[in-house]
């Protein structure tokens, strides 16, 4: 059997002496609160908007809005590319382990950093959405930008109509024009189909283009 000793271990190929296992203190815990990953796996939600461990803080700010989130480069650089090369790179941001965000709102950051740890979204549909999806496209989120797209796609009215149709176009979703033309079919009259589009031309041009190309 083998038996640790108090003795510090000295390395012939290290110049380090390492103290004793004794010299080190830590929080008297019984062994039940120390759970084995093979029997409990590793879940990142439990460390989001988590102080604890936190290596980088996300300083987000937006129409006199200010919101600090503490992240953990680990996670969040294993899910986007983008902060992956934030995180690796030679520069201020990462040498301070903070960096101020003002493209997105402090919302909209706030439920980026809920995906990359839960991986679903926590919102229910709404104009967040359109947003949410280009911070998504921004920072490399796919799967974000696609969860998003899917909900825009289930949620058509006529007052979204339009965004909708954009944002269709930018991502090259074939499947939610063909929704918005049958929605406007189904639900817009002569009227309203006439406002619609030449809104559409008249605003957005390569939009349109992509759109009326589409059958």
């Amino acid at each position: 059997m083998f038996k640790v000793s108090d003795t510090p271990i000295k390395r012939s190929w290290c110049s380090c002496t390492f103290p004793p296992i004794s010299s080190y203190s830590s929080p008297k815990k019984s062994r039940n609160e120390f759970k084995s990953p093979s029997r409990s796996a590793f879940q990142a939600s439990t460390l989001y908007m988590n102080e604890k461990y936190s290596d980088f803080t996300f300083i987000c700010e937006s129409n006199g809005e200010s919101l600090k989130i503490p992240v953990h480069k680990c996670i969040v650089g294993s899910i986007s590319p983008y902060f992956d090369a934030m995180f690796m790179g030679d520069n201020v941001e990462t040498a301070e382990k903070k960096v101020t965000i003002t493209d997105f709102s402090a919302q909209v950051m706030k439920e980026v950093f809920y995906y990359i740890y839960h991986g679903c979204i926590s919102i229910s549909f709404g104009p967040i959405c359109y947003e949410l999806v280009r911070a998504a496209d921004y920072f490399q989120l796919d799967g974000l930008r696609d969860d998003c797209m899917d909900m825009i796609k289930e949620n058509l009215a006529n007052d979204n109509l339009l965004d909708s149709i954009c944002m269709a176009a930018q991502f090259k979703r074939h499947d939610i024009v063909a929704k918005v033309k049958r929605f406007i079919e189904l639900f817009y009259t002569d009227k309203a189909v006439e406002e619609l589009y030449s809104d559409l031309i008249r605003n957005h041009p390569d939009t349109a283009i992509y759109y009326f190309s589409k059958t």
